[in-house]
């Protein structure tokens, strides 16, 4: 796609144009911009990290656009697109998924779930992403009535472990502890750590802002 080649170009002026028609288009075509955003990223892994944000950036933005008229199929694969741009674009890829996680909570958890291995640290963007995800700020329309959540507050998200996990952490929304807690009953063992790992991290966070830290 040649808008999207052509942010790879050096110009700071020229990536903001870039990312602009990106937004302008997914407002018309959301799913077919999504899809083409994908496609490209898919196809060019060795793309530099600048232009990699510009399009997931871009992806963002779109989601947040149409995110009650987008479909479910479409989600997953901006879902599995984002997790597996975790490492390398980190905070880009982390905000697309909370994005989504607005309206597919539970598809982005079965996800970021599958991250988890035996005996290794989680990437810290990885954790992050499930803290950002337990804020809630605005409710999110839905017309088929399922999947109805809040936005969650990623605007300060940065560095990689240690790092502090927002306040929210206090006010954890019944929805992802309903969806957490019979995770710790599941047979597979990576699940159960990913979420014991979680919870540990949300426990701990409520503590130290309990305690005004």
């Amino acid at each position: 796609m040649t808008l999207m080649d052509a942010a790879g170009d050096k110009d700071p002026l020229v990536q903001e144009q870039i990312f602009s028609a990106l937004c302008a288009l997914g407002r018309a075509e959301p799913e077919e911009v999504l899809n083409a955003c994908e496609e490209h990223l898919r196809q060019h892994e060795k793309l530099a990290h600048p232009p990699r944000v510009i399009v997931l950036r871009a992806m963002e933005a779109v989601v947040k656009s149409s995110l009650a008229q987008l479909d479910k199929s479409t989600a997953k694969i901006v879902i599995f697109l984002a997790s597996s741009e975790m490492t390398k674009s980190k905070q880009a890829a982390s905000t697309v998924l909370v994005a989504v996680g607005r309206r597919f909570i539970n598809q982005v958890m079965e996800e970021m779930l599958t991250k988890f291995q035996p005996g290794v640290l989680p990437h810290g963007f990885v954790v992050l992403t499930f803290a950002n995800l337990s804020v809630t700020n605005e409710p999110v329309p839905d017309p088929g009535s399922l999947g109805q959540y809040r936005e969650p507050d990623s605007g300060h998200a940065a560095g990689r472990p240690p790092w502090d996990p927002p306040p929210p952490a206090a006010s954890f929304p019944d929805r992802l502890l309903g969806f957490l807690l019979p995770k710790l009953e599941s047979s597979n063992e990576k699940t159960r750590l990913g979420t014991l790992t979680v919870l540990r991290q949300i426990i701990n966070s409520t503590r130290k802002w309990g305690r005004g830290s």
